[in-house]
């Protein structure tokens, strides 16, 4: 009985609120995507129980439906009108004026703040004012005619030109707002209405979506526009070299949508799409770079930048371009051959791996024999010299090890997996553990350009390869500096070139072949390779730190390919193959495959 009780009681004060409203008053206001306005051209309305139509046309934004069943209707209740509203930085109002009278029309903001005021004798008739204000406000519009006065609310959503009030036409002119507003139309509250709103979207008339409802109130109705797909710009392409390039974009429009991610695509075929290989760089509008990598030398490319809404996903202008031809001879290459299994060749770099953290800089030594030696125990982030004595896959990615920066150390092998796992070799997942990811600042300076050989493939150049001479590698004594270290010979090696004892012996003394750095530089021009015996970096856990062993033959150069969860594989001395603890710090010796492989 009391649900009953208070249902009647409920039903008795809408239909008191009926009977006391004079008439219905709609006002429209078009959003487009993330809650924009969208000014609209016309607005349909239909009344789908008493089958009329009416329409609004710009600049109105409000109907009155005068006189509904039931309802008294009051002609003298407007003598102004203000419309649209709410607006994007000006208004209109249209003022009635039945006899001659002293007119004011002032602005306020909420803080009571009065920001624009126009103040006139007038005539009577219909005259047409304008109203701007610079900044998005809700502010109050009062008309007073001699001692009648009226208020009424609006809503700036936008910056216009100035805040001021301007008079720009009257009944002698034909700037007026459309009567359309007011209109006597059959109507019962609880009729169900449609509403929809039509406005000019990138030069084409659009709909809004339909709003179908039973119409009880007075109501602010928004209808709402589909954003539309971002409008992008696609930038020349710079910096091409064999494997990268440089491009970007512009987002120039967001569609009214928040842009959640932009970037460039590209393909080998017209037209890329993001299902290609793309980048994604950060969001939102403006202008944007991209890093092009992973490419193939002399191949043509097609890209084009792109941009995501909720609305969809926009490409841009499309180009074309060649990647450079591989060089015979890249920069940081040794000039010899060697074959790493049955098909493949590789070339070796100039000189052994460094780094310098307080720059990011991995550069090759300038020559085979030079080595940082004692100075490898400064490894900081701090230290401005260079190392070249590293833990295993310390490449400077955050590939998911505890220490992956060059300078990391730790007395725990399992500090250096790659990728966070014992599973994992250097090569693996996206290959960003291996040093050779990095740019090599005078070895071609673009990533992916280097890489670590495997252990079958320093197996294969030690002990399996075939060569013209049957040489593959010899230990060497400098005579200058005393340092040891091997000789790896290619492929192709004429042993009349220079005379070397006890080739392909990993049990040799290195005193058996002293050679002067002119010998050196002699075989190099050759094709030669020397991996210096540069000590290496071991922790010290007496003293809780790191030190530096020496001695001839000392010195390992990392594989990229892991043993077990203690070791990794590494070469001792240059000449033969062993395991070693992942956190011992080691040299590097990068190579790439080479073009000329037969």
């Amino acid at each position: 009985m009391k649900k009953k009780g208070l249902l009647f009681l409920l039903m008795c004060m809408i239909s008191i609120f009926i009977q006391a409203q004079e008439s219905l008053t709609l006002t429209f206001t078009g959003q487009i995507g993330d809650g924009y306005y969208q000014q609209m051209n016309r607005i349909g309305i239909k009344n789908v129980t008493r089958d009329w139509v009416e329409i609004l046309n710009y600049p109105d934004t409000i109907l009155t439906i005068n006189n509904p069943v039931g309802i008294v209707d009051d002609e003298d209740k407007d003598f102004f009108k203000v419309a649209p509203n709410p607006f994007y930085g000006e208004t209109y109002i249209n003022l009635t004026i039945k006899e001659k009278m002293p007119v004011v029309i002032n602005a306020y903001r909420l803080t009571g703040e009065m920001c624009s005021r126009f103040e006139s004798n007038l005539c009577p008739g219909n005259y047409y004012f304008k109203v701007n204000f610079s900044n998005p406000q809700l502010c109050i519009l009062t008309v007073q005619i001699g001692e009648i006065r009226h208020s009424v609310k609006t809503i700036n959503t936008g910056y216009g030109s100035d805040d001021c009030i301007t008079l720009v036409g009257s009944s002698q002119e034909t700037k007026e707002i459309s009567s359309r507003g007011d209109v006597v139309r059959p109507f019962q509250y609880g009729d169900v209405m449609e509403y929809v709103g039509y406005a000019t979207i990138n030069g084409s008339t659009v709909s809004s979506e339909h709003k179908t409802q039973s119409q009880f109130f007075d109501e602010d109705i928004i209808l709402h526009f589909l954003p539309y797909v971002p409008t992008i710009q696609t930038d020349y392409v710079e910096n091409i070299l064999q494997t990268t390039a440089t491009c970007g974009g512009e987002v120039v429009s967001d569609g009214w949508a928040f842009v959640t991610s932009r970037g460039v695509c590209w393909n080998t075929e017209p037209n890329p799409t993001v299902a290609n290989p793309h980048t994604n760089d950060q969001n939102g509008l403006g202008h944007f770079t991209s890093s092009i990598t992973g490419l193939s030398p002399n191949t043509v490319y097609f890209v084009r930048a792109y941009a995501t809404n909720s609305a969809g996903t926009a490409y841009g202008n499309e180009y074309s371009f060649r990647t450079e031809v591989e060089s015979i001879w890249p920069n940081g290459t040794l000039p010899g051959l060697f074959s790493v299994d049955e098909v493949s060749k590789v070339q070796f770099s100039q000189g052994n791996l460094q780094y310098r953290a307080t720059t990011n800089t991995w550069r090759f030594a300038d020559t085979q024999y030079e080595i940082i030696g004692e100075d490898n125990v400064n490894k900081s982030p701090d230290y401005d010299g260079y190392i070249d004595l590293f833990g295993w896959g310390t490449s400077g990615f955050n590939h998911g090890a505890n220490c992956y920066q060059p300078w990391a150390i730790s007395s725990q092998s399992h500090d250096y997996y790659a990728y966070g796992s014992s599973a994992y070799n250097l090569f693996d997942i996206n290959g960003k553990a291996d040093w050779g990811y990095n740019p090599i600042i005078n070895g071609g300076n673009q990533e992916f350009y280097w890489r670590t050989l495997t252990n079958l493939e320093w197996n294969y150049i030690l002990n399996l390869r075939e060569t013209n001479s049957g040489i593959r590698f010899a230990k060497v004594r400098i005579n200058e500096t005393m340092l040891t270290g091997t000789i790896l010979l290619p492929d192709d090696w004429d042993e009349s070139i220079f005379w070397l004892t006890h080739t392909n012996d990993n049990q040799a003394a290195y005193y058996t072949n002293p050679i002067s750095i002119e010998d050196l530089n002699y075989l190099e021009v050759n094709g030669a390779v020397f991996l210096p015996s540069a000590g290496l970096l071991y922790w010290d856990n007496g003293i809780g730190s790191v030190g530096i062993a020496w001695g001839e033959g000392t010195g390992y150069y990392w594989t990229s390919t892991k043993q077990d969860s203690e070791k990794s594989i590494a070469l001792f001395g240059g000449s033969y193959i062993t395991g070693a603890d992942r956190d011992s710090g080691f040299s590097v010796r990068l190579a790439r495959t080479t073009v000329l492989n037969k």
